[in-house]
């Protein structure tokens, strides 16, 4: 049985074939822009190409490109469920702050005979709950808690910087590859980018390419794909996630099609480690955000819509 996101499939990998044969001469072929192997129509039909969601849809992401089964599997496992974290704290943030966001998560209370295994509830209207169970809980420390009038409650995330960091860088080159397209993915100054990716756990690319910038800060206060002019020449890819995880957008900072050699080690001094989320005096023109596959830089267009040569 086929699926009922084969036709998009389908139509995703027909304009990336177009795309790559515009920039290689090459037709029929469509390379997953993660790893670089090559794919047919067949790989569609048997479910090897599988559509990307750009940002991950848990943080409000919708599908946008193509990637292979493989490369979008490891981007799930290793790198979204960080992303999937980073949204629950979102909505504890927003539920706590009456925000209208249900929330609900195992929490710990701390007490003077042990800690108690709760469950922190709030409702649409922020009103809290905190439920312990016997079952999950020695009955001495409960018996004792029942005393205890005023508690401090944690709610354990499991979240890793290094690779929340991978995941944005992700999906900021996956944003710029849709908007680009080939013309963009096959410069050879974004392979660091992609082995960063591909091992999310090894130190390639700094974290100083990812801050945090105000949402007022941000062109239309909506995610795009643009330009860093100042203090550096940059691809910047704005991404606004949703709940709120972060207090403002993400800025990712991808290396140019001119002059992009060496962008990191230029970058770093810049954004050194530890000043990436504040403010940062940045100057960016904003192209637009893709909807799918565009891959504008693969077809002659106007010099105002911003390619980057």
């Amino acid at each position: 049985m086929k699926s009922r996101r084969a036709p998009k499939r389908l139509e995703y990998f027909d304009r990336g074939c177009a795309a790559y044969e515009r920039v290689t001469g090459v037709a029929g072929v469509y390379l997953c822009p993660l790893c670089g192997d090559a794919f047919t129509q067949d790989d569609v039909e048997s479910d090897r190409l599988t559509l990307e969601d750009v940002p991950p849809k848990s943080v409000g992401g919708r599908p946008m490109c193509l990637t292979c089964r493989p490369c979008n599997s490891a981007g799930g496992h290793q790198v979204d469920a960080t992303v999937a974290e980073l949204a629950r704290m979102g909505r504890l943030h927003d539920a706590a702050n009456r925000r209208g966001t249900p929330f609900s998560a195992r929490a710990h209370v701390p007490t003077l005979a042990g800690r108690v295994n709760a469950r922190l509830s709030y409702d649409k209207n922020g009103v809290r709950s905190l439920k312990a169970y016997r079952s999950e809980n020695d009955p001495r420390i409960l018996e004792s808690a029942a005393t205890v009038t005023s508690v401090r409650v944690s709610v354990p995330f499991r979240v890793s910087e290094r690779v929340a960091f991978v995941s944005f860088l992700r999906a900021g080159y996956l944003a710029a590859f849709s908007f680009g397209g080939y013309s963009f993915a096959l410069d050879g100054r974004l392979d660091a980018v992609r082995r960063q990716i591909a091992t999310p756990d090894a130190d390639i690319i700094p974290q100083s390419a990812m801050m945090i910038v105000p949402r007022d800060a941000v062109p239309s206060n909506a995610p795009f794909v643009g330009k860093s002019i100042r203090p550096i020449l940059a691809t910047a890819v704005c991404l606004t996630i949703a709940p709120r995880a972060y207090r403002g957008a993400i800025m990712v900072m991808l290396p140019p099609l001119a002059d992009g050699d060496d962008f990191y080690d230029r970058l770093t001094p810049l954004y050194p480690p530890g000043e990436g989320r504040r403010r940062q005096e940045t100057e960016v023109v904003a192209w637009g955000w893709p909807t799918g596959p565009e891959h504008q830089w693969d077809y002659p267009i106007p010099e105002d819509l911003g390619q980057p040569r």
